[in-house]
C-alpha cells in the first residue's frame, strides 16, 4: 500500500508540474521496493519526468531500463521508440535503426509501430543504406496501407531507389505519392520523377512533370531548380530558344548554386550557336558573379575555349592559367595545363 501511494503521489506530483517531486517519489519507491508490482509504469513515469526536467539522456536511460528489465511491459515498445528517438537526435543512427527495428516489433500493427518503421527507414536512410531504407518504406506501405505516414513512406522509398539509381523503380513510385503530409515533399516528388524521367533520356516526360511543379507550386523555395530542369530538358530536345529564357529565369531569381549552373549552361549553349562572343560575357558572369569553385572552374576553362576559337590567345591563356593558379583540384586544371603547354 505504501508503494501504491508512492506511484499515485509521484502521479499527482507530475500532474502539478511538479517533475522534480515526481522524480524523486518514483525514485524512493524504486529503491525501496524493487520488486514493486507496477515498477515497470513507475519507470515510464520517471522517464517522463526527466524528460520535463529537460534531462534527455536519464530519460532515454530510464526507458532503455524499462525495456530491458520488463520486455513483456506492454510500455515495452513505446519505451524502445523513445530510446531510439533519443539516439537519432544525437545522430547516432545506427544505434537508433537498433531500437526502432526493436519498437516495430514489439508494437505490431499498432500507429506506434508504424511511427517504427517509417523512422527505421529514415534511419538507414541517414546513414546512406539506400536499400535497406527503401525495404523499410515498402514494409511500413505493405503493413499500413491507410497509415497516417503512407504517403511519406512511398515518397521516401522513391527517394531510396533514386539514390540507389533505380531511375525506372523510382518513377513507380513516385507516381503513388498522393498529398504527402511531409514539408515539400509533394514538390520534391515531382522535381526528382522529373529528374528521373531526364536519367532515362526521356525528355519529354520530364518536361511534362517538371511544368507539372512549376504549374502546383509557384512559390516553392525549389522553383528555381525545377526551371533549371526544365531547361536542360529542353536543351536536349534541341529547343534552346525555350531553354534560355528559362535558365535566365533561373538566375533571376536566385543566387544559389543552380543559379551559377544556369549561367554556365547558357554560355554552352551560346558557345554551340558559335556566338563566342555572347558565350564569353556569361562564361565569366558565372566565374565572377558566383562563388562556386565547379562553376567558376568551368566557366574559366570554357571562356579560353572560346579566346581560342577567336584567335585570341593571350587571353585563353589567361582563363586557362586561372584554372590551374586558384582551381587545382578541379577536374578541368589537367585539361587547362595542357591547353597552356599547347599554347606555348
Amino acid at each position: 500500500e505504501k508503494s501504491d501511494a508512492r506511484y499515485v503521489l509521484g502521479l499527482c506530483q507530475a500532474g502539478l508540474k511538479q517533475p522534480a517531486e515526481a522524480a524523486a517519489t518514483f525514485q524512493a519507491l524504486l529503491k525501496d521496493d524493487p520488486q514493486y508490482v507496477g515498477a515497470d509504469k513507475t519507470l515510464y513515469e520517471l522517464a517522463w519526468a526527466y524528460k520535463s526536467l529537460n534531462q534527455p539522456q536519464e530519460a532515454s536511460q530510464t526507458f532503455a531500463r524499462l525495456a530491458r528489465e520488463y520486455p513483456a511491459s506492454p510500455l515495452a515498445s513505446e519505451s524502445l521508440y523513445h530510446v531510439a528517438e533519443q539516439a537519432y537526435g544525437q545522430d547516432d543512427f545506427k544505434q537508433a535503426a537498433t531500437n526502432y527495428y526493436e519498437a516495430m516489433q514489439k508494437a505490431g500493427k499498432s500507429d506506434l509501430g508504424e511511427k517504427a518503421a517509417h523512422k527505421l527507414g529514415w534511419a538507414y536512410f541517414r546513414q546512406n543504406l539506400f536499400d535497406k531504407a527503401q525495404q523499410s518504406f515498402a514494409y511500413q506501405r505493405a503493413s499500413f496501407p491507410q497509415g497516417a505516414l503512407a504517403a511519406d513512406a512511398a515518397f521516401m522509398e522513391a527517394e531510396s531507389l533514386f539514390k540507389q539509381g533505380k531511375y525506372a523503380e523510382s518513377l513507380a513510385v513516385y507516381a503513388q505519392v498522393k498529398n504527402p503530409p511531409g514539408k515539400d515533399f509533394a514538390v520534391l516528388a515531382l522535381l526528382h520523377a522529373g529528374q528521373a524521367e531526364a536519367k532515362l533520356k526521356q525528355w519529354p516526360k520530364s518536361v511534362a512533370l517538371l511544368e507539372q511543379a512549376a504549374k502546383e507550386h509557384p512559390d516553392s523555395d525549389y522553383l528555381p531548380e525545377i526551371l533549371y530542369e526544365q531547361a536542360w530538358a529542353r536543351q536536349n530536345l534541341g529547343q534552346a530558344d525555350q531553354a534560355l529564357p528559362l535558365y535566365e529565369e533561373v538566375t533571376a531569381k536566385t543566387d544559389r548554386e543552380v543559379a551559377a549552373r544556369a549561367r554556365f549552361m547558357i554560355g554552352e549553349i551560346y558557345f554551340e550557336q558559335k556566338n563566342h562572343g555572347e558565350a564569353i560575357k556569361n562564361f565569366f558572369k558565372a566565374a565572377y558573379a558566383y562563388s562556386y569553385p565547379e562553376w567558376q572552374a568551368n566557366a574559366h576553362y570554357e571562356a579560353g575555349r572560346c579566346f581560342e576559337v577567336l584567335g585570341k590567345k593571350d587571353q585563353a591563356k589567361k582563363s586557362y592559367q586561372e584554372v590551374v593558379d586558384k582551381f587545382a583540384q578541379s577536374d578541368k586544371a589537367p585539361l587547362a595545363k595542357q591547353r597552356l603547354e599547347a599554347l606555348k
